[in-house]
């Protein structure tokens, strides 16, 4: 299981990195201990919740910094 920048590569000015790792990280442990069955697809479900609101604003604010001073 991948978790923070191994999963996801965000620009660090967002400052989400650390942030997203943790929250991965939260979301694998109770994948993992809801069902070690099926927590793959458990896992990556959750990881997307987590992660791609932010991920895509980061992509979005990468276009153009100055909105991050803002």
């Amino acid at each position: 299981a991948l978790v923070g920048d191994a999963g996801t590569h965000q620009d660090p000015w967002s400052g989400s990195g650390m942030d997203t790792a943790a929250r991965q990280a939260e979301a694998l442990g109770s994948a993992m201990t809801a069902d070690a069955s099926s927590w793959n697809s458990t896992y990556a479900q959750a990881r997307d919740d987590v992660t791609l609101q932010r991920f895509h604003s980061t992509v979005t604010a990468a276009t153009d910094l100055s909105v991050l001073l803002g």
